[in-house]
C-alpha cells in the first residue's frame, strides 16, 4: 500500500492503516498486449531496471482460433518503488505513443 497525498488512504483499496513504501515494493507500471510486452521488457532491460511481468487472457470480440486469441494477452508490468521514476521516464516516448 502506497500513500495517496492529502487523502492519506490507498488509491487502490481505500484502506486507511497505510505505511511508507519500501524501496523493493511493486509498483504498477503499465499493461500491454503481447505485441508491445516485449518492447517494455526490452527497454527495462537494457537501463537495468527489475520486472515482473504478470499475464492475463485478453478478450476476443469475436471466436477465434486459440493462436490468434493469444494476441489479445495482456500483461501488467511493475517495478520496484525505488525504480519507478527512472521507469517512467526511459518507458516515456513508448508509452506516450501507446495513448
Amino acid at each position: 500500500m502506497i500513500l495517496s497525498g492529502d487523502d492519506k488512504k490507498c488509491c487502490s483499496c481505500g484502506r486507511k492503516r497505510l505505511r511508507e513504501p519500501k524501496e523493493n515494493d511493486p509498483l504498477y507500471l503499465t499493461a500491454q498486449n503481447t505485441v508491445f510486452s516485449g518492447t517494455v521488457e526490452d527497454i527495462l532491460t537494457k537501463n537495468n531496471i527489475p520486472y515482473m511481468r504478470r499475464g492475463k487472457l485478453g478478450g476476443s470480440p469475436w471466436t477465434a482460433p486459440q493462436q490468434l486469441l493469444t494476441f489479445f494477452n495482456e500483461y501488467d508490468f511493475f517495478v520496484p518503488y525505488g525504480a519507478h521514476e527512472k521507469a517512467k521516464e526511459v518507458l516515456g516516448d513508448f508509452l506516450g505513443k501507446m495513448g
